[in-house]
């Protein structure tokens, strides 16, 4: 293995990537981590594509290069387990896919891994989430943190510590070819945070009476890496993997302790408005996002992470769970916990978390209410906005979709006077009609259109069932019902007005119609006719 300084000379040229679009970039091969083959991806869950609907609908950020590639994980009783994408994760490179087992930065999502193991040293006794930081690192660390002795952990993991985020300043913030390699020490970092600005407020307090301050601050996570590190007498990365990744099978999730990556990694990439091709951005040392965001991971991986939070005591017991998720109010949210988030979408009321670290955007939804899990990575962190539209956009086909089938999915279905009645419920959306298909091959089905459904029968409902005849006993047949939604007044004003926001903020947005319908597609299920 080469020094650090002989691979970054062996890495100058690379850095050129940031002022000058390359199709396909191979790295020199000291970049790349060994991994596990793709065969043995960890959390592997059976799943299906998404409808085709839903894959054009992204096409549309990658054809007007909004993002180079998007890729969706969707998880619900009504879907199982989906997937979907549009776009490359190496730009160029058309045999590299994007799947659920893809690699990717996961930016803020990472702070999440933290939160839980401060957590699991509070169960421990190890620590308690209201002691000052004081009481767990040195003078010489918090004699430079402007009012460090009123400063919890609790305030550093729920951003009300008053601090401001060390990724203000432009050199930690907004990396360059000329600073993409540099390599700090989390206590360089803290210390050039507490150079440049006075705190945004005082710790733990509030203007009204009730509600906390609240400003979303970075400093806060490496202030609790510091601190995590002191108590276990471990670097992060080990804590990490000890008591979170290996506890719960996370082997392709891992805490970057450098620039380097993996052969099965989605490259991050930036400036196509500035520059009018794709700048790769990947090789981007890791010790500034570190404990607030130096996560690499897969959607298999952090499906199952959270799942495990939020299903099971395997990481946090329900005490620490419900610390966890207790919030605060925020003024961009409706509320932030410990690295947990409480966001209201038009869907309804989710917990989740995003991403933004350089090349990267993530995202991750929960609804209790609706039982879905919401993963989404794009390999740009350009456009960052753009990223709740998509989900936005999926949810609307996801949930207003038909659902409940009866026949149920997969069972017998008896015949009478050579016909099975087929019903079903609608989603968050009714529908002026419903469009029916009905056909043995189960590829066919799911492509059909009201253009173009050769070999699959079609038929228009009015109600919420339907009796299908022609049937032949003995014959598995596959079925999918589209809702056919006529938008009212207010939500096609809603859309407009989301698009024109976009358009204003975004040079790469591009405009696009809103149609008067919908149609949104469903699963398809099968049958047995008997």
């Amino acid at each position: 293995m080469r020094s650090f300084n002989g691979i970054a000379a062996a890495l100058a040229a690379v850095t050129v990537l940031f002022a000058a679009g390359v199709a396909a970039q191979e790295f020199p091969d000291e970049v790349y981590l060994p991994t596990a083959p793709e065969s043995e991806a960890s959390n592997v869950l059976p799943w299906k594509p998404a409808p085709p609907q839903w894959a054009e609908m992204l096409s549309f950020y990658v054809d007007n290069d909004i993002f180079p590639g998007v890729s969706v994980l969707y998880k619900s009783p009504n879907w199982g387990v989906r997937f979907v994408s549009a776009g490359q994760p190496i730009v160029g490179k058309d045999k590299f896919k994007f799947k659920p087992s893809t690699q990717f930065r996961i930016g803020s999502c990472s702070k999440a891994t933290v939160s839980i193991v401060m957590l699991q040293m509070d169960y421990e006794h190890k620590l308690n989430l209201s002691d000052p930081i004081t009481m767990h690192l040195p003078p010489e660390i918090t004699d430079k943190i402007p009012h460090a002795e009123s400063i919890t952990i609790r305030s550093c993991l729920d951003m009300t510590s008053g601090l401001r985020s060390y990724t203000d300043i432009v050199l930690l913030g907004d990396p360059q070819p000329d600073t993409a390699l540099n390599h700090y020490q989390p206590t360089d970092i803290l210390n050039m945070a507490m150079d440049y600005d006075s705190p945004e407020f005082l710790p733990d307090t509030t203007e009204d009476g009730e509600h906390f301050n609240y400003n979303y601050t970075n400093t806060g996570y490496l202030i609790c890496g510091l601190i995590a590190e002191r108590i276990d007498g471990k670097p992060l990365h080990e804590l990490l993997r000890d008591r979170v990744f290996d506890k719960i099978g996370m082997s392709d999730t891992f805490l970057a302790q450098d620039y380097r990556i993996t052969r099965r990694m989605a490259h991050g990439y930036t400036a196509f408005y500035e520059t009018g091709a794709w700048q790769d951005g990947t090789i981007y040392d890791q010790s500034v996002p570190w404990a607030a965001g130096a996560v690499i991971s897969t959607p298999f991986d952090l499906l199952h992470f959270y799942q495990t939070i939020f299903e099971s005591e395997h990481l946090l017991k329900d005490l620490s769970r419900r610390k966890f998720l207790r919030m605060n109010y925020a003024e961009e949210h409706k509320g932030y916990g410990k690295a947990i988030l409480e966001e209201i979408v038009p869907a309804g009321s989710t917990i989740g978390h995003g991403g933004t670290v350089l090349g990267y955007l993530t995202l991750m939804l929960h609804s209790p209410d609706e039982n879905f899990y919401y993963i989404s990575y794009i390999n740009t962190w350009d456009n960052k906005y753009c990223r709740v539209e998509v989900c936005n956009r999926i949810l609307h086909l996801a949930l207003g979709s038909p659902e409940m089938p009866s026949p149920a999915d997969g069972v017998d279905a008896p015949l009478k006077n050579g016909g099975v009645t087929l019903s079903w419920y609608p989603g968050n959306l009714s529908g002026e009609e419903y469009h029916v298909y009905v056909g043995t091959n189960e590829q066919a089905v799911v492509n059909a259109t009201l253009d173009s459904h050769s070999g699959v029968s079609l038929e228009r409902a009015s109600e919420l069932s339907l009796v299908k005849r022609g049937l032949k006993p003995g014959t598995r047949y596959y079925w999918r019902v589209d809702t056919h939604h006529k938008k009212s007044e207010r939500e096609i004003q809603y859309e407009q007005e989301d698009i024109e926001t976009l358009i204003g903020n975004f040079n790469t947005y591009a405009y696009r119609d809103v149609d008067d319908y919908d149609t949104i597609p469903g699963p398809t299920w099968s049958f047995t006719a008997k």
